[in-house]
């Protein structure tokens, strides 16, 4: 039997967990539900200083290499919902189990764990260092951003 190569993994790196039912259903009956475990993975992993997978196995892991790279997959991720055949939502504010509306809101993140300001500063020229020019980046289209001429400096 042939064993599964580790993950290389490195102190403060990105991490996207999936969390998702059979036939991309909702796990969640309720919005505090999909809270709830946010905080317990949270505080489990505080307290016992756990830094790697937690589940039984993973879908796939990429290195992201640049911060370019960081920016277009944090977008990719935050725009899944509205991208879908079907959308899961009409705005990415709506979908309650996304870090995208502590981006859009003032507050922030309730989650500890919630970093919104390191992706800010890879933003392109055009945007403004900011959570709300986050929210602007996220919400043009691919074409809408190939088209801006200092995107592609």
């Amino acid at each position: 039997m042939l064993s599964k190569r580790k993950r290389n993994w490195r102190p403060n790196a990105y991490f996207y967990v999936v969390m998702r039912g059979n036939n991309r259903q909702n796990v969640f009956s309720c919005e505090d539900d999909m809270y709830h475990l946010m905080r317990c993975i949270s505080h489990a992993a505080d307290r016992y200083r756990h830094v790697d997978r937690i589940y039984q196995s993973r879908y796939f892991a990429k290195e992201v290499d640049t911060p370019q790279a960081l920016l277009a997959v944090s977008r990719y991720i935050h725009r899944n919902p509205i991208e879908t055949k079907i959308p899961m939502v009409d705005c990415l504010t709506d979908y309650p189990f996304s870090s995208f509306p502590s981006y859009s809101e003032d507050t922030g993140s309730s989650l500890t764990c919630m970093d919104t300001h390191s992706i800010l500063r890879y933003l392109p020229p055009t945007f403004e260092k900011t959570r709300s020019g986050y929210v602007s980046y996220c919400l043009h289209t691919i074409d809408e951003l190939l088209g801006m001429e200092e995107y592609m400096d």
